[in-house]
C-alpha cells in the first residue's frame, strides 16, 4: 500500500483464488496494521485483488512487477492475474487523498489509460465548492411624526397617530426593500432601506391599538426580519401650533455717567416649528432713565406701558427693537 499523504487509514481489500484471504492495509509508521500482505506457496491460476472505496480516497492505479509469463490485467478497484509457475508478482495499490473543509462540496476526478503508469500520485485531483447563504442584517425604529386629534387634547381614545418607520441594513442578495406588519389590525406597508438608517414607510394607527409590535421583513429574504417592540401612542395629541421663541437684550455702552445716552437692544427669534401670533414683549424701563426714542424693525414700542407689539413671526423669523435713554 503507497498512500498519499502516509496516514493511518485502513483500507480494506477483497481476495479471490486458491490460497487467498481478504485482508486490510494502511500506510502509516505504526506496526498495528502493516502495509504489506503476502501470499506464498501459490498454485498457478487466476487470482483477483480489489480494494473496497474509502471516502475522500481514490485509488489512482495499481502497479504489478515480476510479471514474465503471467498476464496482469487492471481493474477499476484492483487487478486480476493470472498466474504462471516459479513468478513472484508485487502488485502495489495507490491511493491519494483529496478533503474539503466542512461544508463545502467535493468532487474528486482521476484518470487511467491502457499503458503503464510511471507516476500515480498526480492521476487524481478535485476540487472544494463553497455553498455559501445570503447574509442579512435589518435594525429599525418607529417614532411618532403627526397625530390627529378629535376631542380635547386629554382624550386620545378617537385620536389616531401616525408613525414613521427608518430602516437600515444589508443583504448579500442585493435586496433593499421591505414589508411590515403588525399584530395590530390593518398596519402593513413596504418601504426600501439601505446601509444608511433611511426613513421611508409611514402608518396611521388608533390610539385603540396600543400597544403593538411591528415586523420588518426583507422583501427578498423571508429569514431576514426584525421586530419594533412595545410601540404605543402618546398620552396627549395637540393639533395647537407649536413655537420657541428666543429672546436675549444688550445694553451698550454697559457704563454710563449721568446725562450720558444709552441704547438697549432687544432681539426676538422664532425658532419654530410653526409661525407665531399675537406676540408681545414686556420691556418696563427701570427707575433711574428716561425714555429718549425707540425702533422696532416690525410692530410697535409704548414706552409708557413698555410693550413692545410684534405681532406675527413667522419660523426662523427675527424682529428687534432699540430703545434710547438717558441716565438721570
Amino acid at each position: 500500500k503507497d498512500a498519499t499523504p502516509d496516514d493511518a487509514q485502513d483500507f480494506a481489500f477483497t481476495a479471490t483464488g486458491s490460497g487467498l484471504s481478504n485482508f486490510s492495509l494502511d500506510d502509516d509508521a505504526d506496526a498495528t496494521l502493516s502495509n504489506t500482505q503476502i501470499f506464498t506457496d501459490l498454485s498457478d491460476g487466476a487470482y483477483s485483488v480489489t480494494e473496497t472505496a474509502v471516502a475522500n480516497w481514490m485509488l489512482t492505479g495499481v502497479s504489478c512487477t515480476g510479471n514474465t509469463n503471467s498476464t496482469i490485467t487492471n481493474t477499476a478497484t484492483g487487478v486480476d492475474i493470472t498466474l504462471a509457475s516459479a513468478e513472484d508478482i508485487v502488485c502495489t495499490f495507490y491511493n491519494n487523498t483529496h478533503t474539503c473543509p466542512v461544508g463545502q462540496i467535493n468532487n474528486i476526478t482521476s484518470i487511467a489509460a491502457n499503458e503503464s503508469e510511471t507516476t500515480y500520485i498526480n492521476n487524481s485531483d478535485n476540487a472544494c465548492l463553497e455553498i455559501t447563504t445570503a447574509a442579512c442584517s435589518l435594525t429599525a425604529s418607529a417614532v411618532v411624526s403627526s397625530c390627529t386629534n378629535v376631542g380635547n387634547d386629554s382624550d386620545t381614545s378617537n385620536d389616531t397617530f401616525t408613525f414613521d418607520i427608518t430602516v437600515q441594513g444589508s443583504n448579500t442578495n442585493g435586496s433593499t426593500g421591505y414589508s411590515y406588519t403588525s399584530n395590530s389590525a390593518n398596519i402593513s406597508g413596504s418601504g426600501n432601506y439601505s446601509a444608511t438608517a433611511e426613513t421611508d414607510g409611514a402608518f396611521t394607527i388608533a390610539s385603540t391599538t396600543s400597544p403593538f409590535n411591528l415586523n420588518i421583513t426583507d422583501a427578498a429574504d423571508n429569514s431576514c426580519s426584525t421586530t419594533v417592540s412595545g410601540l404605543s401612542a402618546p398620552a396627549t395629541c395637540s393639533n395647537a401650533s407649536q413655537v420657541d421663541l428666543d429672546l436675549t437684550k444688550v445694553v451698550s455702552p454697559d457704563e454710563a455717567a449721568q446725562g450720558d445716552t444709552v441704547t438697549y437692544t432687544l432681539t426676538l427669534r422664532n425658532d419654530g416649528p410653526d409661525g407665531a401670533t399675537g406676540v408681545e414683549v414686556t420691556d418696563q424701563l427701570p427707575d433711574g432713565v428716561t425714555y429718549v426714542s425707540d425702533v422696532a424693525s416690525q410692530g410697535n414700542y409704548n414706552s409708557g406701558t413698555g410693550i413692545w407689539v410684534v405681532g406675527a413671526l413667522a419660523n426662523g423669523a427675527t424682529a428687534t427693537l432699540t430703545i434710547a435713554v438717558t441716565v438721570d
